[in-house]
């Protein structure tokens, strides 16, 4: 994006929603002495490795009805409403295929650059769909991230 003959993507936006995020909070109970403890979960696991460096939640959700589950019951609900409510930057555009040089692929990772410092980075392809008409070739894309300044200190090629 923004790179002159390198360009291969004909419309981008971002946008940044800062409280989309929440920080999922599961209360377990000790069974021996019937204290509440409450544990935060963050959305960072193995399948959804941090692809922002600045990704703070804003917002405190507290589940219900987590105290009756057993621990690891409680920390899987938690894990994921804290996966559902991760992305807090995404972006949509245009690509044409042919400059690009391949089909862009959903639920895989592709570099943006050229959108700036907080921009630039690695995002989850969430979605494609392809337009194709004679001599052309294009796909409508939206691009997911857990937050702002990338994660990578340069976009592979």
């Amino acid at each position: 994006m923004n790179l002159d003959s390198d360009t291969n993507v004909e419309s981008l936006s971002f946008s940044y929603d800062a409280l989309s995020k929440k920080l999922p909070v599961i209360i377990i109970q000790q069974q021996e002495t019937q204290i509440p403890i409450p544990i935060p979960l963050p959305d960072i696991t193995p399948l959804n490795p941090p692809l922002g460096a600045l990704a703070p939640a804003l917002r405190i959700e507290f589940l219900d009805n987590t105290a009756k589950l057993t621990p690891i019951q409680a920390a899987l609900i938690g894990m994921a409403k804290a996966a559902k409510s991760a992305d807090m930057v995404s972006g949509s555009g245009t690509l044409d295929v042919v400059r690009y040089g391949r089909p862009l692929k959903a639920r895989s990772l592709v570099g943006v650059r050229g959108a700036g410092q907080a921009f630039d980075g690695l995002y989850y392809v969430q979605s494609v769909t392809h337009s194709i008409k004679v001599g052309e070739y294009k796909q409508n894309f939206t691009l997911t991230r857990n937050g702002v300044i990338s994660t990578v200190p340069k976009v592979p090629a």
